[in-house]
């Protein structure tokens, strides 16, 4: 049977981990090969679970400050496995044998087209509840940081509602804010931007798994994600809100280029718009980005 050495880091406050870890568990349903995973913070530990693996791939969930021990020489110097790396935004290796890439393609990037791999985003399955709110529940997600919005959402929210909930799930980045420092002044100055009286805004810290994140957005009407950002990548809160099949707002944001459209666009349309077109306009995506074809898919990368 192949061998597939899966490395990601090990610090779970993450985005880079919990999108490696999110692969990984959708990886190993259908598979017909064998994965091996570790999670690993040093050149050491790599040549350990190298000799005890013998993969014949590896796939690094390779990022330059999660896994700033990964030099180009470990790569190269290791000619007998095939390399495959998956991409998150514009830092890319010299040695490789292949990117994954998930959902699309960035706009200025230029990979020879034999070297990359597109494939699903990786979505996950949520069953649970879908509570009914009394008042329109608007909702964001994700580790704080300044270009996420997060400040701005009372402000589109109030030009459709005079009276609604606001509901943020914002952890600490381990990687940029480990501390809490900067997310603690991100979500005050929510509050001090939150001028209307009718808006009431709920944020929270704490860190969870990913069946509690996904409760979280299943109980807001919408989700809105208002990032500003010139990163190549794509952001992966998309992807556990196309888990919940609520509605989705956006701005134009290339973090956001695999879903943007009219439909979605609050350059295009109001809070209430949006909410009331319902999740129509993401049907597509449900379609194409279902967990079932990204394991499908991931099988064939060793064919």
């Amino acid at each position: 049977m192949t061998n597939v050495l899966f490395l990601n880091h090990s610090e779970p406050s993450c985005g880079v981990y919990q999108f490696g870890k999110r692969i990984h568990n959708l990886a190993i349903r259908n598979s017909k090969v064998n994965y091996i995973y570790r999670e690993l913070n040093s050149k050491e530990e790599y040549n350990r679970h190298l000799r005890e693996a013998n993969p014949d791939f590896i796939i690094y969930n390779w990022y330059p400050v999660t896994m700033s021990w990964l030099g180009e020489d470990v790569v190269a110097n290791n000619k007998s496995v095939k390399h495959f790396f998956i991409f998150h935004d514009g830092h890319v290796r010299k040695n490789y044998d292949k990117y994954l890439f998930t959902g699309a393609i960035g706009r200025d990037i230029n990979f020879p087209p034999e070297k990359f791999v597109v494939l699903p985003r990786p979505l996950l399955d949520y069953s649970g509840e879908y509570p009914v709110n009394e008042l329109p529940t608007i909702g964001s997600f994700g580790f704080g940081g300044w270009h996420k919005g997060f400040h701005d959402m009372a402000r589109h929210v109030s030009r459709s509602y005079s009276n609604a909930i606001i509901n943020i799930l914002m952890p600490y980045a381990y990687f940029g804010d480990k501390s809490g420092t900067e997310t603690r002044k991100i979500a005050e100055y929510c509050h001090q931007l939150n001028t209307y009286p009718g808006i009431k805004i709920n944020i929270s810290h704490d860190f969870r798994s990913d069946d509690e994140v996904l409760k979280f957005l299943a109980g807001n009407d919408l989700n809105m994600f208002l990032y500003v950002s010139s990163c190549q990548g794509l952001s992966s809160v998309i992807d556990y809100a196309l888990s919940v099949k609520r509605p989705i707002a956006v701005r134009d944001d290339p973090m956001f280029k695999h879903i943007y459209k009219d439909e979605v666009a609050l350059e295009k349309h109001s809070v209430k718009e949006i909410l009331d077109a319902g999740v129509t306009p993401l049907q597509e995506y449900y379609d194409n980005w279902n967990t079932n074809k990204f394991s499908l898919e991931m099988d064939k990368l060793y064919e």
